[in-house]
């Protein structure tokens, strides 16, 4: 690219892709539901409650199994409960006595999900222990469906009678008219507890999450500080999106029972949802007093310390609940989670061990790999890139985060026509995504097939307007065809947009050297980008050209020395220290470094000055 070193022409554009990783969403509301089979399902149980044997049923010698079916939050709550089978006696006491129980959070690829599952109650009368006093709400008087409507039709003004009905159109699989006979109980009898509960239940089983949400605040008019309602109503309204709704009603419970760890987590949940991550930290911290053996509360409290940027503070919560007795979460899930955060802490050893222990765990999520990957790319360890970004597109060959990954390392190690292949595929497969693009636009120009380029990178701008990446490389494009004055537009506006990334700073401040404009702006440049990375041939090489052009030919030679130390076979910087060393009169040095940066160019322009400068006719 005229007006720009070729070798750094590829750390301009190759740059595009190491800020293509996604960012991970935790704690989103995913929707998928498992069934579970009840020796596996009562082993998750972190509570349980016996039924209460209904005196009616005891009465008439009524005995044998009931199995109920429960339906299990994403935080072990139990959301809903509906008997399959059993006599109609004992129908009403199994569902309250399932409604109590409490599990472990169950997760798929570590993320919790809703379970379904069974739980068998037998009612034996030779071992029954003696029933708890109860009000006669509990007590089941209707046999089966037909004596329920013959109750109503003898009583329709007895809340008792439209309850039973209401139980048995449940029990028959007919909420919407389970839902009209509760509505007519509460009417009768508006301090109805079980009414209010069964009436929710009904409106769950027809999805209508609205109205139960209606029911629960209905329900706590009658009864303003029942745990009954309140957390329920917290937990819809959470599932509604409504979580400044959620919070308040949640506060209430744990007014009420302070000492519920699995509540003070869900309440750090639904302050995470509004991004109020402070408050969060504070209810996870009050989650893990309550029990300190819960991983999945060390783990949200981890991500919260990272949306506040308190990496370190996140990085001692994931080792904790790595530890921790209850995890809750897939170590594997917890060890992908801190490879993402030491990658953007710029600790690429150790994100790779932890991608590496995640793969080991038996993670099945394309990141690690993408993350493996980048970790090898940041530390220029190029090849060993290569071999686990191959491993992860055999296992994942549509995902396009390890595909543009790929096609980035294959530039990096000069396989540019593998380079552009690799891109086109990301396009093809995902053509909304901005990174591929400049990837493309990088391989091309690296071919120096620079007709389509401009416009390659221009639709990844449109995509993502936003990446300083992008202005760099069009920059250097419309650099490249002369058109200087739009390129320097471009160039501000990466650095406006990442006024601290050295490859921005080196190669706006390179620009301006070449041109001969306000230089001491420029070494200013390139010095912050030899403050971030010292050891940098591209920089070193920057600044020693920019003490070169302001007359300081020691600091010059002193910069391109360093540089040339580090990439001996650079033609760019053997031409450079070569000029250095003629202008302080080392002649035969620097023909010898001007013969070398010949025999290694292939840029024609180059070559040319190379050849005129040895013949004796030397100028710059």
């Amino acid at each position: 690219m005229a007006g720009l070193k070729p070798r750094l022409a590829k750390t301009i554009i190759f740059f595009a892709a190491v800020v293509c990783l996604p960012v991970m969403a935790y704690g989103q509301p995913h929707g998928r539901v498992v069934r579970m089979q009840e020796p596996l399902f009562r082993s998750k149980a972190l509570q349980t409650a016996d039924p209460v044997y209904p005196p009616l049923a005891r009465a008439a010698r009524v005995s044998g199994p009931v199995v109920v079916e429960v339906t299990v939050d994403e935080s072990g709550n139990v959301i809903s409960a509906r008997a399959m089978s059993g006599h109609p006696l004992l129908k009403e006491s199994a569902m309250a006595a399932a409604r109590q129980w409490k599990f472990k959070v169950t997760e798929l690829s570590g993320v919790a999900v809703t379970v379904i599952g069974q739980l068998t109650f037998d009612y034996d009368l030779g071992e029954a222990a003696e029933a708890r006093p109860d009000d006669d709400e509990d007590e089941s008087e209707a046999d089966g469906l037909e004596d329920a409507e013959a109750r109503v039709s003898a009583n329709p003004y007895s809340a008792r009678a439209h309850f039973d009905l209401g139980n048995e159109y449940a029990y028959d699989d007919q909420p919407a008219k389970a839902v009209e006979s509760f509505k007519k109980a509460i009417e009768f009898k508006p301090d109805f507890k079980r009414a209010y509960m069964r009436l929710a239940d009904a409106y769950l089983e027809l999805d209508a999450k609205d109205q139960v949400v209606l029911v629960y605040k209905k329900a706590l008019e009658q009864f303003p500080r029942s745990a009954d309602f309140l957390r329920p109503l917290a937990s819809t309204l959470g599932l509604l999106g409504r979580f400044a709704e959620a919070v308040e009603f949640q506060k209430q419970y744990l007014q009420i029972q302070p000492d519920d760890a699995a509540e003070h987590l869900n309440l750090g949940w639904f302050y995470a949802r509004l991004n109020r991550h402070e408050e969060a930290v504070t209810a996870y911290l009050q989650s893990i007093h309550l029990r300190p053996d819960s991983g999945l509360a060390y783990n949200n409290l981890a991500i919260a310390y990272q949306k506040l940027n308190r990496y370190e503070e996140a990085l001692n919560a994931y080792r904790q609940a790595l530890s921790a007795k209850q995890a809750h979460i897939k170590p594997h899930s917890i060890h992908q989670s801190m490879a993402l955060l030491l990658l953007n802490m710029k600790r690429y050893d150790e994100a790779l061990e932890s991608a590496k222990l995640a793969i080991e765990k038996g993670s099945d999520q394309a990141i690690v790999y993408a993350i493996a990957g980048q970790a090898h790319h940041h530390s220029a360890r190029y090849e060993e890139a290569l071999d686990i970004l191959k491993k992860g597109s055999e296992l994942f060959p549509e995902d396009f985060y390890i595909l543009n990954g790929l096609a980035d390392v294959y530039g990096h190690l000069g396989r540019l026509s593998a380079a552009e292949e690799t891109a086109r595929r990301v396009i093809k497969l995902k053509p909304d995504y901005a990174g591929a693009y400049f990837t493309l636009a990088a391989s091309l120009a690296g071919q120096k097939k620079y007709d389509g380029v401009e416009e390659i990178v221009r639709q990844g701008l449109r995509l993502s307007p936003d990446k300083a990446n992008g202005h760099m490389m069009l920059g250097s494009a419309l650099d490249h065809m002369g058109r200087k004055a739009e390129a320097e537009a471009e160039f501000r506006k990466a650095l406006q947009l990442d006024p601290d990334n050295p490859v921005i700073l080196n190669n706006v401040g390179y620009a301006m050297i070449e041109r001969g404009e306000r230089l001491p702006e420029a070494l200013e440049m390139v010095q912050k980008a030899v403050d971030a990375d010292p050891n940098n041939e591209s920089y070193l090489d920057s600044l020693g050209w920019a003490y070169f052009k302001l007359g300081k030919l020691e600091e010059a030679e002193l910069y391109l020395s360093k540089a040339a130390r580090v990439n001996g076979s650079s033609p760019a910087i053997n031409e450079h220290l070569g000029d250095v060393y003629h202008k302080v009169g080392k002649t035969e040095q620097a023909r010898s470094m001007w013969e070398k940066a010949l025999s290694a160019s292939e840029e024609p322009a180059q070559k040319k000055r190379l050849e005129e400068k040895l013949a004796g006719g030397v100028r710059r």
